[in-house]
């Protein structure tokens, strides 16, 4: 049987009895929407009425109006004309300031050009979408899942999901300063919410993971990579043997022969080989500038595809957390983790490096019962860090009630 795992199938209807006997296939998914039709005359065969799906380029430009001057000889002979008879003493008589002086003589030359001066309007299409669906947000983020943590590890990824406006949570940090936090790296950590978006827009896909079909290269790569540590810890703990020694050696030459302290070095050179051990924390990592070694090989890209699943999510709490923040980051919201604020998101009105968080979203749902003491004591945490607390409540129809609380006092 010939496959053809590129190409879509549209027609899906019945159109001949209780059969499909007509078929259409592209490589665009949702391309077309198939809708049957009257047979024409006597045929036993129905018409099928393919409806584009998609919106036309030019109905997703932006349209721009643009307005130009042209600079004719005569429009520069009639300028001319027009301000070589003005009287100026007008202005200087008129005006109080040099300010007010400068804003009159401008505006008046100003309004020469406007009258002297054809000009010509047009409004042009701009080729990018007024939505957020540019060439990044097309581009197919790899989500390497760590137990139960999804990561993105590519610079690539990490700029597209960005200009997507979804922030995650930097985690990576230097080997040899595992515990500082101020200036972390890749990987990005993903938000369930955000993951989850990115799988619904098909812009996130799942990497070959070791028991998958395909991940026998990735764990080469992982064994070759451990052998490569190995063999580099032994070569750097033979240097560290001997620049020990060495030292060892030049504070022996500066003590005085014969003296206690001259003996107690030489006895620890000599034991400096079986007593030394380098610690893999002291390791010196090689960091590539021009190449990281993340890039995905040719075997990894064929499965990088859109309609890969990443992972399902059945829990009410789940969903409900998801349309919150869906509905929110279509309103062009920014939301992070607001774990120690103790609500589900912090919601952030831009660029979180450029605002500050101003509510404090807790997503509950609509027949979900709340202790008033829970209400009350995250009132008062938003009043203290200045914020507003939402209560986000899905709804049946598809939006989300919103309901803000703010501290006032006691009564």
């Amino acid at each position: 049987m010939l496959t053809c795992p590129k190409y879509r199938r549209f027609i899906k209807c019945l159109t001949r009895e209780e059969n499909i006997l007509d078929h259409c296939y592209t490589t665009v998914r949702d391309a077309y929407h198939a809708v049957p039709r009257a047979a024409l005359g006597h045929s036993d065969h129905v018409m099928v009425h393919l409806i584009p799906a998609y919106r036309q380029k030019l109905k997703l430009c932006r349209p721009v109006v643009r307005t130009s001057r042209k600079w004719t000889s005569e429009a520069v002979e009639d300028l001319q004309a027009c301000l070589d008879s003005t009287d100026w003493d007008v202005f200087r008589t008129a005006t109080n300031s040099l300010d007010e002086y400068t804003e009159a003589v401008t505006s008046y030359i100003s309004f020469c050009e406007d009258c002297c001066v054809p000009s010509r309007t047009r409004i042009l299409l701009m080729e990018e979408p007024p939505d957020s669906k540019c060439e990044d947000s097309c581009h197919v983020v790899g989500v390497s899942l760590c137990d139960s943590a999804p990561l993105l590890w590519r610079v690539e990824d990490l700029r597209s999901v960005r200009s997507q406006g979804l922030v995650g949570a930097l985690l990576g940090s230097l080997p040899r300063t595992p515990r500082q936090n101020g200036r972390l790296g890749r990987p990005l950590l993903l938000l369930p919410e955000e993951e989850r978006l990115l799988t619904e827009r098909h812009a996130a896909a799942a990497l070959p993971a070791n028991n998958q079909d395909g991940g026998v290269e990735l764990g080469l790569l992982v064994e070759q990579h451990q052998e490569d540590q190995r063999r580099s810890h032994e070569e750097q703990s033979i240097l560290a043997v001997e620049d020990r020694k060495s030292a060892l050696l030049r504070a022996i030459m500066s003590s005085h022969p014969g003296s206690e302290a001259d003996e107690a070095l030489r006895s620890r050179l000599e034991a400096l080989d079986h007593s030394f051990t380098f610690p893999r924390s002291a390791l010196a990592v090689q960091l590539s500038t021009a190449r990281a070694g993340l890039s995905y090989c040719p075997e990894a890209q064929a499965f990088l595809q859109a309609d890969w699943p990443v992972r399902g999510r059945d829990s009410l709490r789940c969903d409900a957390r998801y349309q919150v923040f869906r509905d929110l980051r279509g309103r062009g919201f920014y939301l992070t983790s607001a774990g120690k604020f103790g609500g589900d998101f912090l919601v952030y009105p831009g660029d979180p490096l450029r605002f500050h968080a101003h509510f404090i979203a807790v997503c509950l749902s609509l027949e979900e019962s709340v202790c008033l003491l829970d209400v009350l004591a995250v009132a008062r945490l938003g009043s203290n860090v200045k914020k507003t607390v939402l209560l986000c409540s899905p709804g049946t129809d598809g939006r989300v009630l919103y309901t803000s609380l703010q501290w006032s006092g006691m009564v």
